[in-house]
């Protein structure tokens, strides 16, 4: 993937507009604050399913992704990443769908 994607995350990440690790994460999905969730694919099967399920009932965009987004953010070894910020969220996964073309990923909604 290209550094857009990457770059955009870590911008977000400087502004205070995501949460990090499970409990945040899902506490902001299932509030509605978040406006996009990102899971790292390395992530254990039941906590990916607990994480597709929430964001299927609040109707939060999900991203499945192998990039190194923790490091991106500079929380190494976090697993889960929700974007809280509208703007913010559109321009990663339009970042992110943007790069998933050029290469042959996936974008999960």
């Amino acid at each position: 993937m290209s550094n857009r994607f990457l770059t955009m995350l870590g911008m977000c990440a400087k502004a205070g507009k995501c949460a990090f690790g499970e409990t945040a994460c899902l506490s902001s999905v299932r509030s509605g604050k978040a406006k996009l969730m990102l899971v790292l694919s390395d992530a254990s099967e039941n906590s990916t399913k607990r994480f597709r399920d929430a964001c299927a009932n609040g109707k939060v965009p999900l991203i499945l992704t192998g990039e190194p987004i923790d490091a991106a953010t500079g929380k190494p070894g976090r697993k889960f990443i929700a974007v809280t910020d509208a703007n913010f969220a559109e321009t990663v996964s339009g970042a992110y769908a943007g790069d998933a073309r050029d290469t042959g990923g996936r974008l999960h909604e």
